[in-house]
């Protein structure tokens, strides 16, 4: 006994649990963790809106260009463009969802390579993300004129 009292401690103090001090120090240890993995899930959230906007944006494009190969040839909606289009908006709604997600401006420039063969398609996809004003994304391809 006399060894403990010499170091300050008693037989209680070393059984005893953790000091106010020692758990104050863990709780905030905890709470800096928590609030961490709070903003990660907050920034996860938002580049996945993003990465599904992009996506979105790119079957928009893919949509538009198949609507250009489907027509003929002789078709006036595929006849050459003096620069971009007026912007056509089309809105995408999630399955299920009640309200529409994004909007999305649609335009498309059509040059004719060789006038009676061969024609380049552009079309660009433009939106907004809440902290990013226009994203674009372009898609180019070629049309052929197939008489056979």
């Amino acid at each position: 006994m006399q060894a403990l009292a010499e170091r300050g401690q008693s037989p209680a103090r070393r059984r005893g649990g953790f000091t106010l001090i020692e758990v104050m120090i863990a709780v905030a240890i905890l709470g800096f963790g928590l609030l961490t993995m709070a903003v990660m899930q907050l920034t996860a959230m938002n580049g996945g809106r993003a990465g599904r906007h992009t996506t979105q944006a790119a079957v928009v494009a893919r949509n538009q260009m198949e609507i250009f190969q489907r027509l003929a040839w002789t078709d006036p909606g595929i006849v050459a463009t003096a620069g971009w289009t007026a912007p056509v908006v089309v809105t995408t709604t999630p399955t299920g969802a009640a309200a529409a997600e994004q909007t999305y401006n649609v335009t498309w420039r059509i040059t004719d390579l060789d006038p009676n063969w061969i024609k380049n398609v552009d079309i660009r996809i433009t939106w907004n993300e809440p902290r990013f004003a226009n994203k674009t994304l372009t898609i180019s391809g070629v049309r052929y004129n197939d008489p056979w």
